[in-house]
């Protein structure tokens, strides 16, 4: 992350977002969503994880205005990170967004959703091989 913010610094970047891996049914129009949300030009915007022990998308403004951490319980972290820099620090609870992949039960939920059939699809066939 050291490394990112240095270039988006250099680069003169306003802002910076960050997303883990493993939230497969996000789409673009989510991403719209959060830059909609976001409105100063400095503060910290956050979507947590379902269960809001993760953080599954922070975007702070200006770059490197905090510091970050990821792994269980980041949520807090990343909360109270922010509210150190800055009064402006937000919650967007973005269903699609939320929803990261930790364990067999987030899976089912996935699936149950249907959001990208296409992919729900091809992981039912992989559960079935």
């Amino acid at each position: 992350m050291d490394l990112a913010n240095e270039y988006l610094i250099d680069k003169k970047y306003d802002c910076s977002i960050m997303f883990p891996q493993d939230i497969p049914i996000m789409k673009p129009s989510d991403i719209d969503n959060i830059f909609c949300f976001f409105k100063s030009e400095t503060g910290v915007l956050i979507v947590p994880s379902r269960q809001f022990n993760g953080t599954n998308a922070l975007l702070p403004s200006p770059v490197g205005v905090m510091n970050t951490q990821y792994d269980r319980g980041s949520y807090r972290y990343q909360l109270d990170a922010a509210k150190a820099v800055t009064k402006n620090t937000s919650i967007a609870l973005i269903r699609r967004i939320m929803l990261d992949i930790d364990d067999l039960s987030d899976l089912s939920l996935m699936l149950n959703q249907n959001e990208k059939p296409d992919f729900c699809k091809q992981i039912i066939d992989l559960q079935k091989a």
